[in-house]
Protein backbone atom coordinates (compact mmCIF):
# COMPACT_ATOMS: atom_id res chain seq x y z
CA UNK A 1 0.00 0.00 0.00
CA UNK A 2 2.92 2.42 0.81
CA UNK A 3 4.70 1.18 -2.49
CA UNK A 4 1.16 2.23 -4.40
CA UNK A 5 0.98 5.60 -2.45
CA UNK A 6 4.41 6.66 -3.33
CA UNK A 7 4.34 6.24 -7.04
CA UNK A 8 1.21 8.25 -6.83
CA UNK A 9 3.07 10.69 -4.95
CA UNK A 10 5.49 10.39 -7.42
CA UNK A 11 3.29 10.88 -10.63
CA UNK A 12 1.98 13.69 -8.94
CA UNK A 13 4.90 15.46 -8.07
CA UNK A 14 6.78 14.74 -11.45
CA UNK A 15 9.48 17.41 -12.20
CA UNK A 16 9.07 16.66 -15.73
CA UNK A 17 5.39 17.31 -15.84
CA UNK A 18 4.62 19.94 -18.57
CA UNK A 19 1.82 21.86 -16.59
CA UNK A 20 4.21 22.31 -13.70
CA UNK A 21 7.56 23.37 -15.66
CA UNK A 22 5.45 25.50 -17.73
CA UNK A 23 3.68 28.26 -16.15
CA UNK A 24 1.86 29.42 -19.32
CA UNK A 25 0.04 26.51 -19.77
CA UNK A 26 -3.37 26.97 -20.42
CA UNK A 27 -4.12 25.05 -17.35
CA UNK A 28 -2.43 27.68 -15.28
CA UNK A 29 -3.07 30.97 -17.42
CA UNK A 30 -4.10 33.90 -16.20
CA UNK A 31 -7.85 35.10 -16.37
CA UNK A 32 -6.93 38.57 -17.53
CA UNK A 33 -10.65 39.97 -17.67
CA UNK A 34 -10.54 38.79 -13.71
CA UNK A 35 -6.85 40.32 -12.81
CA UNK A 36 -6.21 42.82 -15.63
CA UNK A 37 -2.64 43.90 -15.79
CA UNK A 38 -3.45 48.20 -15.51
CA UNK A 39 -0.27 50.45 -16.45
CA UNK A 40 0.27 54.20 -16.66
CA UNK A 41 -0.09 55.42 -20.47
CA UNK A 42 2.84 57.94 -21.25
CA UNK A 43 1.63 57.94 -25.69
CA UNK A 44 0.55 61.54 -25.13
CA UNK A 45 3.51 62.53 -23.08
CA UNK A 46 6.12 60.97 -25.85
CA UNK A 47 3.77 62.17 -28.59
CA UNK A 48 4.34 65.81 -28.03
CA UNK A 49 7.81 65.86 -26.76
CA UNK A 50 9.68 63.00 -28.27
CA UNK A 51 9.78 64.31 -31.74
CA UNK A 52 10.44 68.22 -31.02
CA UNK A 53 12.79 67.29 -28.24
CA UNK A 54 14.46 65.17 -30.92
CA UNK A 55 14.80 67.38 -33.56
CA UNK A 56 15.93 70.93 -31.69
CA UNK A 57 18.68 68.42 -29.90
CA UNK A 58 19.59 66.98 -33.47
CA UNK A 59 19.55 70.71 -34.90
CA UNK A 60 22.17 71.81 -32.16
CA UNK A 61 24.37 68.96 -32.28
CA UNK A 62 24.18 68.91 -36.18
CA UNK A 63 25.32 73.23 -36.22
CA UNK A 64 28.19 72.05 -33.73
CA UNK A 65 29.38 69.73 -36.11
CA UNK A 66 29.23 72.11 -38.61
CA UNK A 67 30.51 75.03 -36.79
CA UNK A 68 33.49 72.61 -35.98
CA UNK A 69 34.25 71.33 -39.80
CA UNK A 70 33.96 74.86 -40.80
CA UNK A 71 36.47 76.22 -38.88
CA UNK A 72 33.82 78.43 -36.55
CA UNK A 73 34.72 78.68 -33.10
CA UNK A 74 31.57 78.57 -31.30
CA UNK A 75 29.96 80.59 -28.17
CA UNK A 76 27.74 77.81 -27.01
CA UNK A 77 24.89 80.67 -27.31
CA UNK A 78 22.39 77.47 -28.40
CA UNK A 79 23.13 75.24 -25.31
CA UNK A 80 20.05 77.88 -24.20
CA UNK A 81 17.78 74.91 -26.40
CA UNK A 82 18.52 72.66 -22.95
CA UNK A 83 16.55 74.49 -20.38
CA UNK A 84 14.06 75.25 -22.88
CA UNK A 85 12.82 71.90 -23.94
CA UNK A 86 12.88 70.46 -20.14
CA UNK A 87 10.55 73.10 -19.63
CA UNK A 88 8.62 72.43 -22.29
CA UNK A 89 8.74 68.56 -21.30
CA UNK A 90 7.96 69.00 -18.05
CA UNK A 91 5.05 71.60 -18.39
CA UNK A 92 3.46 68.71 -20.57
CA UNK A 93 4.10 66.33 -18.10
CA UNK A 94 2.18 68.15 -15.82
CA UNK A 95 -0.50 68.52 -17.94
CA UNK A 96 -1.05 64.95 -18.91
CA UNK A 97 0.27 63.23 -16.73
CA UNK A 98 -0.47 64.58 -13.34
CA UNK A 99 -3.63 66.65 -13.99
CA UNK A 100 -4.47 63.90 -16.29
CA UNK A 101 -4.38 60.05 -15.73
CA UNK A 102 -3.69 57.93 -18.87
CA UNK A 103 -3.62 54.33 -18.12
CA UNK A 104 -4.35 51.10 -20.47
CA UNK A 105 -5.83 47.96 -19.59
CA UNK A 106 -5.25 44.68 -20.63
CA UNK A 107 -8.02 42.09 -20.47
CA UNK A 108 -8.53 38.64 -22.16
CA UNK A 109 -9.70 39.93 -25.59
CA UNK A 110 -9.66 44.09 -25.80
CA UNK A 111 -6.64 46.59 -24.47
CA UNK A 112 -8.50 49.56 -23.42
CA UNK A 113 -7.17 53.25 -23.42
CA UNK A 114 -8.58 55.20 -20.79
CA UNK A 115 -8.53 58.43 -19.86
CA UNK A 116 -9.53 59.65 -16.23
CA UNK A 117 -11.77 56.60 -15.55
CA UNK A 118 -13.41 56.74 -19.03
CA UNK A 119 -12.51 54.04 -22.23
CA UNK A 120 -12.14 56.25 -25.21
CA UNK A 121 -11.09 53.79 -27.02
CA UNK A 122 -11.31 49.50 -27.11
CA UNK A 123 -8.85 47.67 -28.86
CA UNK A 124 -9.22 43.62 -30.64
CA UNK A 125 -5.95 42.07 -29.96
CA UNK A 126 -4.14 41.69 -33.15
CA UNK A 127 -0.62 40.65 -34.37
CA UNK A 128 -0.63 41.86 -37.87
CA UNK A 129 -1.84 45.48 -36.31
CA UNK A 130 1.81 45.43 -33.70
CA UNK A 131 4.96 46.65 -34.41
CA UNK A 132 7.66 48.09 -32.19
CA UNK A 133 8.60 51.54 -33.55
CA UNK A 134 12.32 53.59 -33.34
CA UNK A 135 10.34 56.92 -32.70
CA UNK A 136 6.76 56.30 -32.57
CA UNK A 137 5.22 55.35 -35.61
CA UNK A 138 6.06 52.68 -38.40
CA UNK A 139 5.47 52.18 -41.96
CA UNK A 140 3.45 49.40 -41.99
CA UNK A 141 -0.27 50.71 -41.94
CA UNK A 142 -2.28 48.67 -44.48
CA UNK A 143 -4.06 52.33 -45.21
CA UNK A 144 -1.46 54.28 -44.87
CA UNK A 145 -1.54 57.11 -48.20
CA UNK A 146 0.74 56.77 -50.37
CA UNK A 147 0.69 60.46 -51.46
CA UNK A 148 2.01 61.41 -48.03
CA UNK A 149 4.76 59.38 -48.13
CA UNK A 150 5.94 59.82 -51.25
CA UNK A 151 5.87 63.73 -50.21
CA UNK A 152 7.99 63.07 -47.03
CA UNK A 153 10.42 61.17 -49.33
CA UNK A 154 10.87 63.92 -51.84
CA UNK A 155 11.22 66.30 -48.51
CA UNK A 156 13.89 63.96 -47.70
CA UNK A 157 15.65 63.69 -51.10
CA UNK A 158 15.47 66.84 -51.39
CA UNK A 159 16.87 68.10 -47.88
CA UNK A 160 20.20 66.11 -48.72
CA UNK A 161 20.83 67.33 -52.03
CA UNK A 162 20.67 70.89 -51.50
CA UNK A 163 21.63 70.85 -47.54
CA UNK A 164 25.28 70.31 -48.53
CA UNK A 165 25.01 67.16 -46.02
CA UNK A 166 23.36 68.98 -42.84
CA UNK A 167 20.48 67.21 -43.54
CA UNK A 168 22.14 63.84 -42.90
CA UNK A 169 23.66 64.89 -40.24
CA UNK A 170 20.88 66.48 -38.57
CA UNK A 171 19.08 63.12 -39.39
CA UNK A 172 21.48 60.98 -37.78
CA UNK A 173 21.70 62.61 -34.56
CA UNK A 174 17.72 62.73 -34.46
CA UNK A 175 17.85 59.03 -33.86
CA UNK A 176 20.88 59.75 -31.28
CA UNK A 177 18.97 62.40 -29.26
CA UNK A 178 15.82 60.09 -29.64
CA UNK A 179 18.10 57.30 -26.90
CA UNK A 180 19.32 60.06 -25.06
CA UNK A 181 15.82 61.20 -24.68
CA UNK A 182 14.53 57.68 -23.69
CA UNK A 183 17.51 56.94 -21.26
CA UNK A 184 16.56 60.25 -19.88
CA UNK A 185 13.00 59.36 -19.47
CA UNK A 186 13.52 56.10 -18.07
CA UNK A 187 16.15 56.79 -15.59
CA UNK A 188 13.92 59.36 -14.21
CA UNK A 189 11.07 57.07 -14.06
CA UNK A 190 13.15 53.74 -12.24
CA UNK A 191 16.09 55.90 -10.74
CA UNK A 192 18.02 52.74 -12.90
CA UNK A 193 18.45 51.70 -16.20
CA UNK A 194 18.28 47.97 -15.05
CA UNK A 195 15.78 46.58 -18.43
CA UNK A 196 16.44 49.54 -20.46
CA UNK A 197 15.81 48.79 -24.47
CA UNK A 198 15.95 51.11 -27.27
CA UNK A 199 12.59 49.59 -28.52
CA UNK A 200 10.33 50.67 -25.67
CA UNK A 201 7.65 51.32 -27.58
CA UNK A 202 4.61 48.84 -28.76
CA UNK A 203 2.34 49.32 -30.98
CA UNK A 204 -0.79 47.53 -30.75
CA UNK A 205 -3.34 49.57 -32.44
CA UNK A 206 -3.57 51.81 -35.77
CA UNK A 207 -3.06 55.41 -34.68
CA UNK A 208 -6.53 57.08 -33.97
CA UNK A 209 -7.01 60.50 -34.82
CA UNK A 210 -10.26 63.19 -34.08
CA UNK A 211 -12.21 63.97 -37.00
CA UNK A 212 -11.20 67.06 -37.51
CA UNK A 213 -7.43 66.26 -37.80
CA UNK A 214 -5.75 64.97 -41.09
CA UNK A 215 -4.09 61.70 -40.78
CA UNK A 216 -0.44 63.10 -41.38
CA UNK A 217 -0.43 65.51 -38.39
CA UNK A 218 1.10 63.00 -36.50
CA UNK A 219 1.17 65.09 -32.90
CA UNK A 220 -2.96 64.06 -32.77
CA UNK A 221 -2.42 60.75 -33.23
CA UNK A 222 -3.47 58.55 -30.28
CA UNK A 223 -4.64 55.85 -28.65
CA UNK A 224 -2.51 52.64 -30.07
CA UNK A 225 0.94 53.17 -28.35
CA UNK A 226 2.24 51.01 -25.05
CA UNK A 227 5.30 52.41 -23.27
CA UNK A 228 7.10 49.30 -21.54
CA UNK A 229 8.58 51.78 -18.84
CA UNK A 230 9.39 49.19 -16.65
CA UNK A 231 11.54 45.51 -16.66
CA UNK A 232 8.43 44.08 -14.42
CA UNK A 233 5.94 45.98 -16.62
CA UNK A 234 8.03 44.48 -19.79
CA UNK A 235 7.76 40.96 -18.59
CA UNK A 236 3.90 41.42 -17.63
CA UNK A 237 3.17 42.35 -21.13
CA UNK A 238 5.37 39.78 -22.77
CA UNK A 239 3.89 37.11 -20.83
CA UNK A 240 0.14 38.49 -21.47
CA UNK A 241 1.06 38.19 -25.31
CA UNK A 242 2.71 35.17 -25.04
CA UNK A 243 -0.82 33.22 -23.94
CA UNK A 244 -2.00 34.85 -27.04
CA UNK A 245 0.93 33.16 -29.28
CA UNK A 246 2.35 36.70 -30.25
CA UNK A 247 5.98 37.10 -28.85
CA UNK A 248 6.82 40.99 -28.54
CA UNK A 249 10.43 40.40 -29.10
CA UNK A 250 9.76 39.05 -32.46
CA UNK A 251 7.32 41.35 -33.29
CA UNK A 252 8.21 43.80 -36.90
CA UNK A 253 10.33 46.43 -35.84
CA UNK A 254 10.16 50.11 -37.52
CA UNK A 255 13.34 52.68 -37.64
CA UNK A 256 10.96 55.00 -39.34
CA UNK A 257 12.11 58.84 -38.16
CA UNK A 258 7.95 60.37 -37.67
Amino acid sequence: MDTANNQTQNLNYNPHNPNLTNPGSKKFARDYDKEPIVIKSYERLFIVTLPVSSLFFAGVLACFVRDFIDGYTSDYKDLYIVPVMFLYTLAWYLFLMIFNKHEIKFTNKYIDFIVNGKVKRRCLVKSEDMSRPFFLHDNFSKDKKIGNEIFLYIIFIGSVIFSDGLAITLFFFMYVSNVFIKICFYAVINCSLKGFKIFPFLKVAEPSYPYYVHRVNFFFSRYYLVYLYKEKIYMEIKEYFLQKDIDIDNVRKSYYFM
